[in-house]
């Protein structure tokens, strides 16, 4: 009786793109099955921490998206900056109508505002 094969990837995949679909479609040709091992978020962290080297970034947060949105992110950066406006930039295809994140303009109205196709308006590499 043959064995089955289990093929295993891992990786964090943030974002997940179409090279990470073709490797996928490729692994689950190897074996029976494929596993996604889907690196922690303290992972992602350590991984990103060069963005914290860029020249205009001032603060790299983790933060909690298990709502698949950022307003963990606008509150976070509320407590990091408790005297500033918040701006929540949107690129790409972001807009008024499809962003969850909305949500907080009636609770955070006085100090919340968001910018909608920072860097421009085109999905690039996404």
């Amino acid at each position: 009786m043959k064995k089955s094969t289990a093929v295993v990837v891992s990786g964090g995949f943030d974002p997940l793109h179409s090279g990470h679909i073709a490797m996928f479609e490729e692994a689950r040709k190897l074996g029976d099955y494929l596993v996604v091992a889907v690196n922690s978020e303290e992972w992602l962290t350590r991984k990103k921490g060069i963005i914290k080297n860029l020249s205009m970034v001032t603060t790299v947060t983790a933060i909690d998206d298990s709502d698949d949105t950022a307003i963990d992110a606008i509150y976070k950066a509320q407590s990091i900056f408790p005297a500033s406006n918040i701006i929540f930039a949107n690129g790409g295809d972001g807009t008024l109508e499809n962003i969850p994140e909305m949500l907080l303009l009636k609770l955070m109205s006085d100090n919340l505002s968001f910018a909608f196709g920072v860097g421009g308006t085109e999905k690039k590499n996404s």
